[in-house]
Order: structure tokens, then sequence, then C-alpha cells
């Protein structure tokens, strides 16, 4: 399967930044700025990974983790915020079936082994 991603966050500046990191590392990198954006990408080819901005406008992350979640289920999905991880966080994270939980700035590596098959 090819290796693309989806990247959402309402901050620019978090989608080039991510954007940069898995470049080389992925296929094809499609950024949203929106739960509601992210759903119009959703409609297409699955994803191998996406990363998801905790805090968006409108729905939260955690929802949009838990739809994905339940139309392409093979899907990694890595939650990113720019706190750090409460136990309500972890638990959020794990309930809607993200395999990371990553804070700002991101870690590169920890971004990259998302990628590894």
């Amino acid at each position: 399967m090819a290796k693309r991603v989806l990247i959402v966050d309402d901050m620019p500046v978090n989608l080039k930044f991510l954007g940069l990191i898995l470049k080389g590392k992925a296929d094809e990198i499609v950024e949203a700025h929106s739960a509601e954006e992210a759903f119009e990408h959703l409609q297409g080819e699955a994803f191998h990974a996406a990363f998801l901005d905790v805090q968006l406008p409108g729905m939260d992350g955690f929802s949009l983790c838990s739809e994905i979640k339940t139309i392409m289920p093979s899907t990694r999905v890595v939650m990113l915020s720019g706190n750090a991880p409460t136990e309500d966080m972890m638990e959020k994270t794990q309930q809607a079936g993200a395999e990371l939980y990553l804070t700002k700035p991101f870690d590169r590596d920890a971004c990259l082994s998302v990628l590894e098959d």
C-alpha cells in the first residue's frame, strides 16, 4: 500500500513542519485545516497514517480519530498536542484508537516510526 499520510492541524506552520519531517518517507502528504476538511479526503484512497491535532475548530482530534478508525481501521493515527500528556489525554488517545500521543515540537524519530512497517 502506498504510504499516504493525512495531517490535520489548524496551524499552517505545524502542517508545514510536519510535512517537512515526513517528506521522503511518505508517498503522498495530504493536509487539512479542520476535521471537516479532513473528511473530504477520507472519501477516497486509504491513508497509511494520520497525524491529528487534538484541538481543532469544530470537531476535536479525538472524535476525528474515532471516525477515521471506523472508516479505515488499518490507518495508524497519532494525536498531536502542545500540552504534555495527562492521564486523561492518554486515556482519550487509547479510547479513540490512536497509537501515539506526541507533543509539539514534534520528535522527528517518533513521527517517522509511524511510517515504518
